[in-house]
């Protein structure tokens, strides 16, 4: 078996300022990526649901994130201080892939600060 685990450092143009919408988007693209190095199918969402939630609740689907998905990272969104922290997986083993997005605009305190968006991914080869 073998396991990448990656931690990305990535800095987002002040012009586009971080939303839940382009939180997911950015998710969007890596799990697409990650998809085509590794053989689970079984669809990328948010932790702490059983198989069967998984199936009624994934993250993506054919078109982009869905409307589950985009509702939850709302949820959870700081529009006080402009801060997003979320999971994913794609599994409900040990042995999953998983992506913690950790992103924070700081544009809205200083407009020539650039924002943040801390990515750990962590990638099953087998």
């Amino acid at each position: 078996m073998t396991i990448i685990f990656s931690r990305i450092k990535l800095f987002h143009d002040s012009n586009e300022a971080l939303t839940p919408e382009n939180a997911l988007l950015d998710l969007y693209q890596i799990t697409r990526k990650i998809n085509k190095l590794t053989t689970r199918k079984s669809g990328w969402c948010l932790p702490g649901y059983t198989q069967e939630e998984r199936l009624k609740n994934n993250a993506f689907d054919e078109n982009g994130p869905t409307k589950y998905a985009i509702e939850d990272f709302k949820e959870t969104y700081n529009e006080n201080s402009k801060f997003i922290v979320k999971s994913l997986s794609d599994g409900v083993d040990e042995n999953n892939n998983s992506i913690l997005y950790m992103g924070e605009d700081k544009t809205h305190i200083n407009p020539v600060r650039l924002g943040k968006t801390n990515i750990s991914i962590s990638i099953n080869l087998d």
